[in-house]
């Protein structure tokens, strides 16, 4: 029976299938916890500063191992890390739901940052690679959708197991659905042929380097603002950045399988698509950011109002990105990442030009703005990237886009908290708070209107797709 189905003309669908399970299932666990935060702090008796480590420790780990598990699953085979990162990450899941204090649920939450980045990285390249060329668009606007159903049923599911049951719910009612997922994984991923029979070496040294010079940036770049240069911490820290990433680039100059193949940044269009990558998510996430505190503090909206327009980007996301991934296919996905840049620039310079009296439906026609651009432009330039690089290291390629945008996010998620708390100090001198904050907020967009009319130069300058 395994056989059949995997030898049957719809098995294609049915490894995307499998692998959307785990895509929705990232979705809800980022966007119920995210919800879930200010009621685990009021539980556990900690201040936001404590309980927001829930967060950075998840994204420390994950970023700081995604390139490591995609040269794992590009050496010994995709689908062994694969089925362990669900085994790893339902573990997780295990361990936040019989936590008792705040650092069993940080260590839960590494847990399941390990699992995640394990399944993230290799999940999406199992699904591009059963595709043929013409339909991977096609394919990662497929997987950029299925982004879009986990992050719109996140805040929902977490919402309602919060106002009706415990909130170990959050945790428990998951796992039967990674279960589920690891069987189909069994029975419906094939393990790679040519790579099992493959025997390579592993660079462990470059893999412990790259996780302790990453972690290390991510740290500084999220504990700089509160500390400064003067804290010893921040001044090893740094040190510490240097150094690993110093060996890092040595070592992999010269061992045979790298964690990290320098060549692939031989390519001009690699290694541009890449940097538009880290600038979009650097901008996008300034708006992603701040738009509550504007919303809520310089608009007057009620909570569940901000929460329905924020939403308003994700499904956006849900109908576009299968839509941008088809057109990728036909016209070129460096062409479509390029319209989706334009529009999300036109996106976030509307919203720089909001104030208090702005009508809601101005402020919607903004956000979708915005998020149409942002969900054309993620799966075309995913696709881009993914077409500079070998069928081999596909795992390596959805690592790196992985490890550009979480990079982003966290510097973006730096310069909006400590740029916009500057500049509200500045206006509250003069102003009325909620003209402070509509002044704060539209400057601090300022730099991610210029960040993103940047990307759109360089995204020009790149040329056409690379297969």
């Amino acid at each position: 029976m395994i056989n059949t189905i995997r030898n049957s003309s719809y098995h294609k669908w049915l490894v995307l299938l499998t692998v959307g399970i785990q895509i929705i299932t990232g979705g809800i666990d980022n966007g119920s916890l995210s919800l879930a935060l200010p009621k685990l702090s009021i539980i556990f008796g900690v201040g936001p500063d404590i309980i927001l480590w829930l967060v950075a420790a998840f994204m420390v780990v994950a970023v700081g191992l995604a390139l490591t598990w995609g040269s794992l699953g590009d050496t010994f085979g995709r689908k062994q890390v694969y089925l362990w990162g669900f085994i790893v990450f339902s573990a997780g899941l295990g361990i936040l739901a019989v936590s008792q204090t705040v650092p069993q649920l940080i260590f839960g939450r590494v847990i399941q940052a390990i699992g995640q980045s394990m399944t993230v990285t290799n999940g999406f390249a199992i699904a591009v690679a059963v595709f043929p060329l013409n339909q991977r668009g096609l394919v990662i606007g497929l997987v950029g959708g299925l982004v879009g159903v986990g992050l719109s049923i996140g805040p929902i599911f977490g919402a309602f197991i919060l106002a009706n049951f415990h909130w170990r719910l959050l945790f428990w009612t998951r796992i039967p659905l990674s279960l589920i997922a690891m069987g189909l994984v069994a029975i419906i991923i094939p393990p790679d042929p040519k790579l099992m029979r493959t025997k390579r070496t592993f660079d462990y040294f470059g893999a412990i380097s790259l996780f302790i010079g990453l972690t290390s940036l991510l740290l500084i770049i999220n504990r700089f603002p509160i500390e400064g240069f003067s804290s010893l911490r921040i001044i090893i820290l740094i040190i510490v950045c240097i150094l690993s990433t110093t060996f890092f680039f040595i070592n992999e100059r010269k061992v045979e399988n790298p964690v990290l193949d320098l060549s692939l940044f031989k390519s001009k269009f690699l290694s541009i698509s890449l940097l538009i990558h880290f600038m979009h998510f650097l901008a996008y996430m300034l708006l992603f950011f701040l738009i509550p505190f504007f919303l809520i503090s310089g608009k007057g909206l009620e909570t569940s109002q901000v929460g329905l327009l924020v939403a308003s980007i994700q499904i956006v996301r849900l109908f576009v990105s299968p839509m941008a991934g088809i057109l990728g296919d036909y016209f070129g996905s460096a062409r479509m990442s390029t319209i989706g840049l334009i529009l999300t620039t036109f996106g976030i310079g509307m919203m720089s030009q909001l104030g208090p009296d702005s009508n809601i439906l101005l402020i919607l026609g903004s956000l979708m703005t915005t998020g149409l651009g942002a969900s054309i432009f993620d799966p075309s330039n995913e696709h881009s990237v993914l077409s500079a690089i070998p069928n081999e290291k596909l795992a390596s390629g959805t690592a790196l886009t992985a490890t550009a945008r979480q990079i982003g996010f966290s510097i973006s998620t730096t310069i909006a908290g400590t740029l916009y708390a500057s500049r509200l100090r500045f206006y509250e001198v003069d102003l009325e708070y909620h003209l402070a904050v509509t002044k704060s907020f539209q400057e601090v967009l300022y730099i991610g209107l210029a960040i993103m009319a940047l990307a759109t130069i360089f995204s020009l300058m790149r040329g056409k797709d690379k297969r």
